[in-house]
């Protein structure tokens, strides 16, 4: 896990980047930084999600829908988390149930995503999937820009090689 904090115009922006970690290690990591008192270290607004999306990151087991998480992975995700914050995943396209790509056992699994979109849906942020950018026939480079407002996801048109911000630009002046 590699932790940062961005500062613009006066706003923190914190972003979380976890590598090939499964939900053991995310729970140490809850538990040494409670057991320090140092809790706000894991304040997000940017969360790289471990695993390319695996279920193990968040629980031992898959579930039907979805994934439910440990104790630990559901304080991090629901309680941690900032306004307007980007959950992404560094895999391609979600399965759908019942597919081929969803019995695979690599991820990304479907359960997973069911949910991080809630988390995303409940807590005012997005869930994105880099493949899926800017679609999943045409994807391109994902970039997010942090400015005084926070964190925004850059949208690539599928057809140029042209950045638009998604969200509201901060006023000049």
């Amino acid at each position: 896990m590699f932790q940062a904090a961005f500062l613009e115009g006066g706003r923190e922006t914190y972003a979380l980047f976890m590598s090939d970690i499964n939900h053991d290690t995310i729970t140490e990591i809850v538990e040494i930084s409670k057991f320090h008192g140092r809790e706000h270290r894991l304040l997000w607004d940017i969360f790289k999600i471990a695993h390319h999306c695996s279920y193990l990151s968040i629980g031992p087991d898959k579930g039907e829908d979805e994934t439910e998480p440990v104790p630990e992975v559901e304080w991090l995700f629901e309680t941690h988390v900032r306004e307007r914050h980007i959950i992404m995943s560094t895999s391609k396209s979600m399965p759908y149930k019942g597919s081929a790509e969803d019995d695979d056992v690599q991820p990304p699994h479907r359960q997973a995503g069911a949910y991080y979109k809630r988390v995303a849906r409940t807590s005012d942020g997005s869930f994105k999937v880099t493949m899926d950018l800017p679609t999943a026939a045409s994807p391109k480079p994902t970039k997010i820009e942090i400015t005084s407002r926070g964190a925004s996801l850059l949208s690539v048109s599928a057809t140029a090689a042209v950045a638009s911000v998604i969200s509201t630009p901060a006023r000049a002046g």
